[in-house]
């Protein structure tokens, strides 16, 4: 009895440790799928137009996204039915750019830029001039590049709360895009094309210097 008790355990032994060796060069349709495979019967079409850009309410989790047509649409949790929220009536209408919670978004609006309230559906332009922006860590500013026209430029905030326009810094950059950074530092990153190299740069609030990498 003991000695059949030990020649299957050593045959387990001996299956299990060759399954060890041979397991990392099992073909993948021979190991069993764990992952979920989603088929397209459980994606809903929930836009007969072509959609530009969306951003969702952290709030709320409601989704609002923008037709090529320059409407703004709101889609409610578990909805199958999308809201029309506004017309801008044009269809020079991208670039969305929400803040943290999604409670608001900027868009670019006929070339210039505005702020949307997810909540309450307010409406309001920023200054001109606006090339690239982002939200402060809070939301109560935006931090933006006007555009280089001449010598003129910049670094500007735009308080949310106040409505004051403050300039940072004379920095200048050549269509790059702007991000905040919670440390005190606005980064920006250019565009790389063929004749040069991407190339990102950073702003330090505090002290005003301009870091390259």
């Amino acid at each position: 009895m003991k000695s059949r008790l030990i020649l299957i355990l050593t045959f387990l032994l001996v299956v299990g440790f060759g399954y060890y060796l041979v397991r990392p060069y099992i073909s993948p349709s021979a190991k069993v799928k764990e992952e979920v495979v989603i088929s397209n019967d459980n994606l809903i079409k929930i836009s007969e137009e072509r959609v530009l850009d969306y951003w969702i309410n952290e709030i709320d989790r409601s989704l609002f996204y923008i037709s090529e047509t320059g409407v703004i649409y709101k889609l409610l949790p578990n909805s199958l039915e999308a809201e029309e929220i506004y017309d801008f009536k044009t269809r020079d209408l991208s670039l969305v750019k929400e803040n943290s919670t999604g409670t608001r978004a900027a868009l670019r609006v006929d070339n210039q830029w505005l702020v949307f309230g997810s909540e309450n559906y307010e409406r309001f332009f920023l200054p001109e001039d606006i090339a690239s922006l982002d939200w402060s860590s809070d939301d109560s500013l935006v931090f933006y590049k006007k555009k280089r026209v001449g010598n003129s430029g910049g670094v500007f905030s735009f308080s949310l709360v106040t409505g004051k326009v403050s300039k940072i810094s004379d920095f200048t950059s050549l269509d790059s895009d702007i991000f905040w950074v919670e440390d005190e530092r606005l980064v920006f990153t250019s565009k790389p094309s063929s004749a040069t190299t991407g190339l990102i740069q950073e702003l330090l609030l505090d002290s005003g210097e301009v870091l390259t990498s």
